[in-house]
């Protein structure tokens, strides 16, 4: 009886420890109900929310939204020589689940990439695994699906000259998050076929002006849609949600005159149904700028508006009118398409809706650009809370850099 006592108290004891552990782990703030953004496929200067968090490339920024903070840079450590490989490159968000998977390039010159995760809960930086500059594909894949890491990786031919592009083989390969060793699982039709998406037993890929579906089980591909039978000169930012790939298009005889008379091209926003190919407009306007998000899709129509102030530069006056592209007022529309409305407008034309925000709760988290009238340009970005229902633009309470 006394044994199974002491037995009792050393295992209550040791209960006790692991939850002081977990306590220092977990942030106090973070709710256990960890709310995942379903969006995949990150555009090119990536923010998406995780909990609690913004995760921003942009200066590698992290912003908690309950604390105010805002963190620059990976690195944990405050004393950083700055030899360390997060203070090397940019980070390029991929993909989150728990954790954020992105890769940093070794110097400005990229000799290897490295693909990392870092747990947002502990706080803990991996390195998932590295590949060399002869072995980087052209674009930035990296998706997480099935407790595997995703990614394309170029192998050079049996006897082939590293020094001819021609020479290699391209591959879809994957890593176990567990550790091991990377296996190829698909090979693309040479260096040009490039991976967009990959979830649910597919990948998206685009090849010689087309939109490819490729089921992951049986390999078989079915062409989805011809840029060029669509009269598409090209597509960008492409994001993924729900059976439903949204990107921009360059249509053909798109340009238009900016007031200086410098050409400039419209961009419009596609819907495309990823088991029939089936694409449509989203909206009705030629779209600068977008963001899709769970909620709903963001996004700033082209206008061409004068920012100058009229006290010192004359409306008429062609040698110091300047212009910004792009509405000061910024919209939403549901995933179809549909509810089209204003959520923000800046009636003193000082804000400019680009690539560097998120959306959630009716609150726009990201970079904001201001323009200064009386110097006639830009100001310093700063990156801000936008609450849709009154209007407050909120700064961060701190600011952390440890890129230092």
């Amino acid at each position: 009886m006394r044994n199974n006592k002491c037995i009792l108290i050393f295992l209550l004891v040791l209960f006790l420890c692991m939850l002081s552990s977990c306590a220092e782990r977990i942030p106090e703030n973070l709710s256990f109900e960890v709310l995942e953004s379903r969006v995949i496929g990150m555009p090119t200067y990536a923010s998406v929310c995780w909990g609690n968090y913004v995760i921003n490339k942009w200066n590698d920024a992290t912003y908690d939204r309950i604390t105010g903070e805002l963190v620059y840079g990976l690195c944990e450590n405050l004393e950083c020589n700055q030899s360390c490989i997060f203070h090397k490159g940019s980070m390029q968000p991929k993909a989150i689940k728990n954790s954020i998977f992105y890769f940093v390039f070794e110097g400005r010159v990229a000799q290897k990439r490295y693909y990392c995760a870092k747990n947002l809960l502990t706080g803990e930086i991996e390195v998932l695994f590295e590949v060399g500059y002869d072995n980087i594909t052209p674009n930035n894949a990296m998706f997480v699906e099935d407790e595997y890491v995703y990614y394309t990786r170029k192998y050079l031919k049996d006897g082939g000259n590293p020094d001819l592009p021609n020479d290699y083989h391209s591959f879809v390969c994957r890593v176990s998050l567990e550790g091991g060793n990377s296996e190829k699982v698909y090979e693309l039709r040479g260096n040009s076929e490039t991976l967009r998406v990959l979830t649910g037993g597919m990948m998206l890929t685009t090849w010689e002006g087309s939109f490819y579906r490729i089921d992951t089980t049986t390999w078989e591909q079915t062409k989805l849609l011809s840029l060029e039978e669509a009269g598409f000169l090209g597509v960008s930012e492409l994001q993924y949600l729900d059976g439903m790939l949204y990107f921009q298009v360059k249509p053909e005889n798109s340009l238009i005159a900016a007031p200086n008379g410098q050409p400039t091209q419209q961009l419009r926003l596609i819907i495309m149904n990823t088991k029939t190919g089936e694409w449509r407009y989203l909206v009705d306007v030629p779209v600068l700028t977008y963001r899709l998000c769970d909620d709903a899709v963001y996004y700033s129509p082209v206008e061409f508006r004068q920012v100058n102030d009229p006290e010192i530069y004359a409306p008429t006056d062609p040698e110091g009118a300047k212009y910004l592209l792009g509405s000061s007022t910024l919209y939403a529309c549901d995933h179809d398409g549909g509810n089209v409305r204003a959520v923000y407008t800046d009636e003193t034309h000082t804000l400019d809706f680009i690539n560097h925000y998120t959306v959630l709760d009716g609150v726009l988290y990201g970079w904001i650009f201001e323009f200064d009238f009386k110097a006639n340009k830009f100001g310093q970005p700063f990156f801000a809370e936008i609450h849709f229902d009154t209007g407050e633009i909120i700064r961060p309470t701190s600011i952390v850099d440890k890129r230092k």
